[in-house]
């Protein structure tokens, strides 16, 4: 049993045996090839006598190689008793740079590799311009000095005869510059020296953020290439009674090609620039749209003026918010903006539209501000200012307040018709001392032909006496009861209730422009002596700070976006009723009793 015993402890130790024994195994390196072309890839190959679980330190080639990939395996064979361990890297390498680059020594556990040299022939293939390189990058600017926050157009050309199995292209990159890419790749073919390429062009426009040395990264092709032979799979066996397959497949290599980088200068903001925003495009163009376009505007009436900037060579982001100040006369209401960038042939396009409301709190003649924007032009390389006009309104009263004041002073008129008839009815004719029941035509034309002012005075003072006696009889009656008699300057009930009505249908169907226009219909129904000029008159006379808020919310909802739902059931909770109907607001002049 000794020797079963022994036999059996060798066998367990002896994976520990064999990694102590190869302590000493030397790494050894090996290249695929030791001179590729420029553009081309290597697989360098690590080897080490041992089963290793630790990952191989790649970080030494780094400096001049990007790896592409790294797989590793580890096999243990027995022949004859012999046990035979090792672990495999197969690192792909695609060169940085041309000309003899060196394979640095790689360490694993102890073990050191020895250095290895690659030749990279810089001529022979890739990033040349010659007909028969297979694979090239072209990048190419607009300008080299452009002006900091202005767009320079960059343009990057793949150039390939072979063919590409697959392909990726890094976009052009630095931290002190946005990119921005322009529409979509090209597709066409261009022949060089009697040789058909097909090129990939892309467009990208650089806006650099600081002034002085700008540096765009090289744009960097990983790729792989089908190889000229192929290679026929094998015969499968007809498990299924059917014909064998026999298909072909293509062999591949990768490929990892980079282009040129490009240096740019760029020049600060100008002197002749200051004392505005900076603001450097191409082209700039303003156009204004008015809501209504014509017609009477009255106080509560919104005026929507829609402002849109136009740029070439800028983006929507980088277009300034326009100066909406306070306009006399007007409450403003300015929307958010909307922001758009267009792609356009080897150019971008920024927009950006703003809607403003002007609601008239006044009645008069007003000036609404032209609206100015400086800006650079890169093109001709001096300011420029863009500009609207400025606009005159002309302001009418409140659209009820004016019908009611028109009936007044239809009232008034009739009103003092009836006194002069009334009148006439006591004056003597100027034939005689008879007295006639009414002005005729001929007593008319009579009394208009004397030179005597006695008649005229006559009348004036009997009108006089007329009114006194009629404001002491209405003031005798006002202090004896509560309630008066319909009149023209008074609550008419019957279109206060319709008024109210359609003021609740209109908030029960979320309407905010019928909803505002049919509260302010209620209120000059409600005050016709005074009627609110608008939403803000309104609102002082309620003293529930929650009508006011309520209401300055109803007037926000006219201006916003079209997708805004405004919802009225609030304000048809706290305005059920206006508050108490008062006959005149004005201050009264009560006469003395003429008798007691």
């Amino acid at each position: 049993m000794q020797p079963l015993k022994l036999f059996t402890v060798i066998i367990l130790l002896a994976p520990f045996y064999l990694v102590v024994m190869n302590v000493s195994a030397a790494l050894t390196v090996q290249l695929e090839r030791e001179q590729i072309a420029a553009g081309e890839s290597v697989q360098l190959t690590v080897e080490t006598d041992r089963q290793v679980a630790a990952w191989l330190d790649t970080r030494p080639l780094e400096k001049d190689f990007d790896i592409l990939g790294n797989i590793s395996g580890s096999r243990v064979n027995i022949v004859n008793g012999q046990v035979d361990a090792k672990t495999t890297w197969t690192i792909t390498l695609a060169p940085k740079r041309g000309g003899a680059l060196t394979i640095p020594p790689l360490e694993l556990d102890g073990e050191r590799s020895d250095p290895l040299i690659l030749q990279v022939d810089e001529d022979s293939l890739a990033n040349s311009k010659n007909a028969g390189s297979p694979i090239s990058i072209e990048t190419e600017v607009d300008r080299q000095d452009p002006y900091v926050q202005g767009m320079v157009r960059y343009t990057v050309r793949l150039y390939y005869g072979a063919k590409l199995i697959e392909g990726r292209l890094s976009e052009p990159h630095s931290e002190d510059a946005m990119v921005y890419r322009i529409g979509q790749d090209r597709d066409y073919t261009v022949e060089r020296d009697g040789q058909h390429f097909r090129v990939v062009e892309r467009q990208y426009a650089i806006f650099p953020q600081t002034s002085g040395k700008l540096v765009l990264s090289a744009p960097v092709l990983d790729a792989r290439i089908a190889e000229s032979s192929t290679v026929k799979r094998n015969r499968l066996p007809d498990f299924f009674g059917g014909d064998p397959l026999n298909s072909m497949f293509t062999v591949t290599r990768p490929v990892r090609l980079r282009g040129d980088a490009e240096v740019l200068s760029v020049q600060p903001r100008p002197d002749e620039a200051s004392g505005f925003s900076w603001l450097p495009a191409e082209q700039i163009e303003l156009s204004e749209d008015w809501q209504p376009q014509d017609g009477e505007v009255h106080v509560g009436d919104p005026l929507k003026r829609t402002v849109v900037i136009r740029a070439r060579g800028v983006t929507g982001e980088q277009l300034p918010d326009l100066d909406v100040s306070d306009t006399k006369g007007f409450k403003v209401y300015p929307d958010q903006p909307k922001i758009n960038t267009t792609d356009l042939t080897q150019n971008i396009e920024g927009e950006k539209s703003r809607s403003i409301a002007y609601v008239p709190v006044q009645p008069g003649r007003f000036i609404l501000p032209a609206i100015k924007l400086q800006w650079w032009d890169t093109k001709n390389n001096q300011v420029r200012v863009s500009q609207l006009p400025e606009r005159i309104v002309e302001i009418l009263p409140v659209r009820n307040a004016e019908n009611i004041s028109m009936k007044s002073a239809a009232n008034s008129a009739d009103n003092a018709k009836s006194f002069v008839y009334d009148e006439s009815d006591a004056q003597p004719s100027a034939r005689g001392n008879s007295i006639s029941g009414l002005f005729d035509k001929a007593t008319a034309e009579q009394m208009s032909t004397q030179t005597s002012i006695w008649p005229w005075l006559s009348i004036l003072f009997a009108l006089l006496w007329l009114a006194t006696m009629g404001m002491w009889r209405l003031s005798k009656r006002h202090q004896s009861h509560d309630n008066l008699a319909p009149s023209a300057g008074m609550c008419n009930q019957e279109s206060i209730r319709e008024a109210k009505k359609l003021f609740q249908s209109a908030c029960k169907a979320n309407n905010p422009m019928m909803a505002r226009r049919r509260l302010l219909e209620w209120a000059a129904n409600h005050w016709p002596d005074d009627p609110p000029a608008g939403l803000d008159d309104l609102a002082r006379r309620f003293a529930d700070p929650r009508v006011k808020a309520a209401l300055e919310e109803l007037d926000r909802s006219l201006f916003r976006d079209e997708n805004h739902q405004w919802n009225g059931s609030q304000l048809i909770n706290l305005i059920n009723k206006l508050p108490q109907c008062e006959r005149q607001h004005h201050k009264k002049t009560t006469l003395p009793d003429l008798y007691v």
